[in-house]
């Protein structure tokens, strides 16, 4: 699923139990004629704090990174907004995280059994 694109596996971290650090994520709306100049410059500028970033093809850039004060926050903030094809930021602090993955392993293992089911038709063709 994660090869298709279907899920995205990113690293679980909990906000609240990382010392004297704020979690944040910047959303990009993005310029399309634009648009790969700007991912790059985006990229680059944030690299030094930004531990998970997802880029599609289209659409909007998604940073997660980290701050030692609500004020880089902010800066952060601006600074995004300045990147020439941006069209517009926002800002999302994260408190904490909760995981709801359960789900995704159930469809797994329901997917599996209904793979292993053999039809009963399959079966009194076979006898």
């Amino acid at each position: 699923m994660a090869f298709n694109k279907a899920i995205m596996i990113v690293p679980v971290l909990s906000p609240s139990e990382v010392a004297d650090t704020i979690t944040y994520g910047l959303i990009f709306y993005l310029q399309e004629e634009s648009r790969e100049e700007t991912v790059r410059t985006i990229v680059e500028t944030f690299e030094p704090v930004c531990f998970m970033a997802h880029a599609p093809p289209k659409g909007n850039i998604v940073l997660l990174n980290f701050a030692r004060t609500m004020v880089e926050t902010e800066d952060a903030l601006l600074r995004g907004k300045s990147i020439r094809g941006v069209k517009d930021v926002k800002l999302l602090v994260l408190r904490d995280v909760r995981e709801y993955s359960e789900w995704v392993d159930r469809e797994i293992d329901k997917k599996i059994q209904e793979k292993e089911k053999v039809p009963e038709r399959v079966l009194e063709t076979a006898l």
